[in-house]
């Protein structure tokens, strides 16, 4: 079986990209195959891992207005080309899938077409929401099978009616659970390598983008150093935002207490050296950072409003107001002062079918079951 994944780039930072990557590194390959077709390269991405487990990577431009009619040209070639080679679109970039649909069975009779919605809004500015309504208007009737990785994801994406239809399911962003079991040796070895040694570690994973309230963040973490001078601030992570988060830091003094450390391949590490996990995100389809974060074992603060799918341990507090640092101050005290084993939080996390071992299974079952 060949699946072909559409979505915009491989970049590590991409938190599409990881839960796609997460399935792929566990699927079985001798059974289901992955080919990718992107619109955005980067410099840090997953090409070469790839192409080492038999995938193919294609690109082509993104559609916009000055560039539609050669991302529809482009387009055309690559499904005349390669269309019946694939038994499903899987097309991530909701906002695309109409056209890629379009296109892919212009060349292909037997192609399924599968929708997966990664959030609970179309964007977080108004006139965007309103014009991306419209390029999602048609999808359920465009699509075979609608996915999404929670019930609040697949509302926002495809309405309230389409969730409780046969073609909906819900994929669940699962991790690999065993890499982000807490690990006291790693603690030790990365707090000395970063200076942090006696000191209160608040962290996030998350992209750097408006989104995810790294102001936000900055601000609840400026009121806690005033009552913990040993504090330090440590966002994973990189986006459209750094530069001026970057500035942001320098006007308020901020600089050595408030680490960017980038994206990171390897960012399951750094939830060892944090106490808290701070989460202050205006909207996710899902959250699986908030999930990495608990299975780690960590009292996280996080918005209340997220997918209730995301909220698997009982070490989170929920708050939705994120005008009031006090009140997420409050909260980020409270939860330090949580006695937690976080060695034990795995288990939970595993017992709640997040682990992507068994995930991987089921994704598998459904692409046959669906065939």
């Amino acid at each position: 079986m060949k699946v072909l994944q559409v979505l915009s780039s491989l970049n590590i930072s991409s938190g599409i990209t990881n839960f796609i990557m997460n399935y792929y590194r566990n699927i079985d390959r001798q059974h289901v195959q992955f080919d990718f077709l992107i619109y955005h390269s980067s410099k840090d991405n997953y090409q070469a891992e790839v192409e080492t487990m038999g995938g193919n990577v294609y690109s082509f431009v993104k559609p916009g207005v000055k560039t539609y009619l050669k991302a529809k040209k482009q387009l055309n070639e690559f499904f005349e080309k390669h269309g019946n080679e694939y038994d499903y679109i899987h097309c991530h970039e909701v906002l695309l899938a109409n056209m890629v649909f379009k296109i892919a069975r212009k060349h292909s009779n037997t192609v399924r077409c599968i929708a997966h919605s990664h959030s609970c809004r179309l964007s977080n500015n108004s006139l965007k929401q309103i014009r991306n309504k419209f390029l999602v208007a048609n999808l359920p009737n465009n699509s075979d099978y609608l996915f999404a990785c929670s019930k609040q994801a697949g509302i926002g994406t495809y309405g309230k009616k389409c969730t409780n239809s046969n073609k909906f399911f819900i994929v669940p962003n699962s991790i690999e659970v065993s890499k982000y079991k807490f690990d006291i040796n790693v603690r030790n070895e990365l707090i000395k390598k970063l200076n942090l040694e006696n000191s209160i570690v608040l962290g996030t994973v998350s992209r750097l983008s408006a989104s995810k309230a790294p102001y936000f963040l900055v601000d609840v973490f400026e009121k806690f150093l005033q009552s913990h001078s040993n504090a330090k601030l440590i966002f994973i992570g990189d986006g459209e935002e750094r530069k001026g988060l970057e500035k942001y830091l320098e006007e308020k003094k901020l600089n050595n207490y408030v680490y960017l450390l980038g994206a990171k391949t390897d960012a399951n590490l750094y939830y060892n050296i944090f106490d808290c996990f701070v989460f202050p995100s205006l909207f996710e389809g899902f959250g699986i950072a908030l999930l990495e974060a608990q299975a780690n074992g960590l009292p996280c603060v996080a918005r209340s409003s997220l997918p209730e799918e995301v909220f698997v341990t009982d070490n989170i507090i929920g708050i939705n107001d994120l005008a009031n640092v006090n009140q997420w101050n409050d909260a980020i005290e409270k939860s330090l002062s949580i006695d937690l084993d976080r060695q034990q939080s795995i288990n939970i996390v595993v017992e709640k079918g997040y682990d992507i071992k068994g995930s991987t299974k089921k994704l598998c079952t459904l692409y046959e079951k669906l065939l």
